[in-house]
């Protein structure tokens, strides 16, 4: 029996995935997103500063050795120290970047001064506005931006030395109003940042003199284990730390404890080479939160029945669904990659790769001419009253199902007992290939009891999708007025 599972991880984790599916995520990266890619860290370009200046071996100023370096030999030789040792234009971007993107995130914003994040933008054409400087804002052609808020390396007004930090709300006003504004209105995301990172603390606290207690709360993501007296500390700082260690929980077998990591479990396949061991936890834990699937989480311990039944009772304002919308989800689709294959036809084929559900329908449920039960043993387990009830909510997914189109799952027929011969709805009419008296009912007809889902997914299958938008259009706004919201993407 599982116990000792960490709760906070969860609700920290459930927090973020809901950030991301409204809209509300913005990805804060830091240096710690770079260094498996090759960019030395901030504390080594200070080392090398020190050490070129010589006599600075106690110092521990980061901003104070960067300005006496600016100091001592101007600009010119400072800019292109920072150059040479941030190795720029000379390294890739990898799979950590990547990841970033896999989150969604309504904008990204970076203390990193190097272009691997523009490079994932550009391969994979992310809509994505790159702002360097204030005076990009009102040029951003896009939505979502990208923000350098201390500069880039291609310019020379990157933020690093102490003046640049004093002074930066004079140098880059809109910028810092940007900030601030993320910050009460999303939901931040650190990634990439450490306890001691000097450019955190500056972040906060220069938010919480603004702010004050109007601030959100961000969260930080850590690969590491963080002692609870930092995590105290970030936490009054207004930062919920999610560490990878958070997952670890324990199972009891034969009297003795076996150590199991919920992140581990979720994902199976995600080995990246490239990766320190940091990396590798940090990408995991990225990846956790852009497939980790709540609603799924929510129903996978009930039964096959209310399963099947939840799922799709989720979108009963819709009288139909997409059938490669429903391959999907779970638990049509148990996997957290691909999504399933769809037999192509009138008459549609699920193949599911969940094998419970599989099982139960070859083995739990009995099909005849006259509809379905379920398997004799489940007679022992439910009431009368259940039995009725598991049987009502089965016959209103198998209903949608088939109002979908889907009529196999795995090759078993699910349609037994529904007689379509004498229905005239229009997924019966569409069945029997009567295509006029389809076309008939979704342009002329004033029936009452054609519901406008049914006219606007059949004008899609009829292949009228101006008709079809028009409907659906139609539909959202009498969505939003009821306040009763679904988003459904038809590819």
């Amino acid at each position: 029996m599982n116990y000792n599972i960490n709760s906070k991880f969860l609700t920290d984790i459930k927090a973020i995935i809901d950030a991301k599916d409204s809209n509300r995520l913005v990805v804060f990266a830091g240096a710690g997103v770079s260094i498996d890619a090759g960019v030395p860290s901030w504390g080594k370009l200070i080392d090398s500063m020190k050490d070129e200046l010589g006599g600075l071996e106690k110092e521990n100023d980061y901003l104070k050795v960067a300005q006496l370096y600016y100091n001592q030999r101007g600009q010119k030789e400072y800019i292109e120290k920072v150059r040479k040792e941030l190795r720029n234009g000379q390294i890739k971007h990898n799979e950590l970047h990547e990841a970033i993107f896999d989150l969604n995130p309504v904008h990204i914003l970076t203390t990193n001064f190097e272009d691997l994040l523009e490079q994932v933008i550009k391969n994979n054409s992310h809509p994505f506005s790159i702002i360097t400087k204030d005076i990009e804002f009102p040029y951003a052609s896009n939505e979502k931006y990208l923000v350098k808020i201390h500069g880039d390396l291609n310019e020379t007004d990157f933020v690093l030395k102490e003046d640049d930090y004093l002074s930066y709300g004079n140098q880059r006003p809109l910028t810092e109003a940007f900030i601030k504004s993320i910050f009460s209105t999303k939901l931040v995301l650190f990634v990439g940042y450490s306890f001691s990172d000097i450019d955190l603390k500056i972040i906060l606290q220069s938010v919480s003199n603004i702010l004050g207690e109007n601030k959100q709360y961000a969260y930080l993501l850590s690969p590491d284990n963080m002692p609870t007296i930092q995590r105290e500390y970030l936490e009054k700082k207004g930062i919920h730390v999610v560490c990878y260690s958070d997952a670890d929980y324990f199972t009891k077998k034969d009297e003795k404890e076996e150590k199991s990591n919920l992140i581990d479990q979720y994902l199976t396949s995600y080995p990246i080479d490239s990766l320190s061991d940091l990396g590798h936890k940090l990408y995991l834990l990225l990846k956790y939160i852009a497939k980790y699937d709540i609603f799924k989480e929510s129903i996978k311990h009930k039964s096959m029945v209310e399963q099947v039944y939840y799922s799709l009772d989720r979108f009963s304002d819709l009288n139909c669904l997409p059938s490669d919308f429903i391959a999907s989800i779970y638990p049509f689709n148990n996997s957290n990659d691909e999504i399933q294959a769809i037999t192509n036809g009138i008459r549609l084929d699920l193949h599911s790769d969940n094998t419970e559900l599989t099982s139960f329908l070859e083995n739990d449920l009995i099909f005849d001419q006259n509809g379905f039960n379920f398997h004799p043993a489940y007679s022992n387990e439910w009431t009368e009253s259940q039995y009725k009830e598991n049987q009502n909510k089965f016959k209103k997914a198998q209903d949608i199902l088939i109002s979908s189109q889907i009529y196999q799952i795995n090759g078993i027929d699910i349609t037994k007992g529904v007689n379509s011969n004498s229905c005239n709805c229009l997924r019966c009419k569409f069945e029997r290939l009567k295509l006029k008296e389809v076309l008939k009912d979704i342009y002329i007809s004033s029936n009452a009891e054609i519901e406008e889902e049914d006219k606007a997914y059949y004008s899609f299958k009829v292949e009228d999708f101006e008709k079809s938008r028009d409907l659906y259009k139609r539909i959202a706004v009498r969505s939003w007025d009821s306040r009763k919201y679904f988003c459904i993407i038809l590819q």
